[in-house]
């Protein structure tokens, strides 16, 4: 019996999608896209945690003013053959375009991987283009969680009143959260506080876990915002991946050495990794009970407004 042809799929206009599908190799594989109105031109797509965390750092960053993903194709010689690289992100940061790749430190200094990323480093750099290397030792798991605990926040909107009041209360410098919302009173909820804070109207340090006990201050008083050199610079292997962006092999093979020994588990272990079918109402169940394992794991609370605490059976509501 012949084959049937499989049809091809439609590739988006330029700018107006990706252009690479992204595809499930395995049943329990995840993928997702984000959406962020004035920011994504669509929807970004993932396709490992390390992306998702990562755009959604971005999101926050003050600097960053622009994302795509999978966007575009990239020529490049490696093996005596040109190949096409697609970027994991793009984005505009000051009127500056960037391509980035995401990858697991260990896995992209790997002596295959390295030479072919600094292949396609080189040949980057030979288009006036610019190439960044993000990997999990450059998002801390601090930084992270509070970016998942900020995402729900960052498209509500705050009254102007709420947000004068506010501001006015941290004139005098970084005060926590439960102290301003004592001296302010029923007129002004967590949610307020954490909608500005998503918003970049307020500051707090990003070391830090985010709860009603964080200090939090004005833009640079002292707290800054979070930006996407500060992602790019934090590490412990920044240098190193700061020179194979521009297409050189790190001089110091000891460094090297000591990235690729270090391991990082991305997850805990899921029972969304079972091979098989689970109803929405069931994955939001599993979900909420691993997020308690990991925790409990960690020796660690949920924090008090974390919706996954079971102490919160009310959703945060202006009082």
């Amino acid at each position: 019996m012949p084959k049937k042809k499989r049809k091809k799929k439609s590739r988006p206009a330029s700018g107006s999608g990706p252009v690479r599908t992204v595809i499930e190799r395995c049943p329990h594989r995840m993928t997702g896209a984000m959406d962020f109105p004035g920011v994504t031109v669509y929807p970004a797509v993932w396709e490992s945690h390390l992306e998702r965390f990562l755009i959604c750092l971005l999101a926050f960053c003050e600097d960053v003013s622009m994302i795509k993903a999978q966007s575009i194709h990239l020529a490049y010689f490696f093996d005596g053959v040109m190949r096409q690289y697609t970027p994991d992100i793009e984005i505009v940061i000051n009127n500056l375009k960037k391509y980035i790749e995401v990858k697991a430190l260990a896995q992209l200094i790997r002596e295959k991987s390295l030479e072919k990323y600094l292949a396609i480093a080189k040949s980057i750099q030979s288009q006036g283009e610019h190439l960044d290397f993000i990997t999990n030792d450059q998002m801390p798991p601090m930084w992270t969680s509070n970016a998942n605990l900020l995402l729900r926040y960052l498209k509500q909107e705050c009254p102007t009143p709420v947000q004068e009041q506010v501001s006015k209360a941290l004139e005098s410098g970084a005060c926590t959260i439960r102290d301003v919302l004592a001296e302010l009173g029923p007129a002004v909820a967590l949610v307020d506080i954490y909608t500005l804070i998503a918003r970049r109207h307020l500051c707090f340090d990003w070391d830090e876990c985010l709860t009603s006990n964080a200090l939090v201050s004005l833009p640079d008083k002292p707290f800054k915002r979070m930006t996407y050199e500060a992602i790019r610079t934090a590490g412990r292997f920044a240098d190193l991946l700061a020179s194979m962006a521009l297409g050189h092999r790190p001089p110091d093979e000891r460094l090297l050495a000591a990235a690729g020994a270090r391991r990082w588990p991305l997850s805990g272990p899921s029972p969304l990794g079972f091979v098989g079918g689970f109803s929405p109402a069931q994955l939001g169940h599993f979900e909420r009970q691993v997020s308690h394992r990991a925790r409990d794991a960690a020796g660690s609370a949920a924090p008090e407004n974390d919706p996954a605490n079971p102490a919160n059976t009310q959703p945060t509501e202006r009082r």
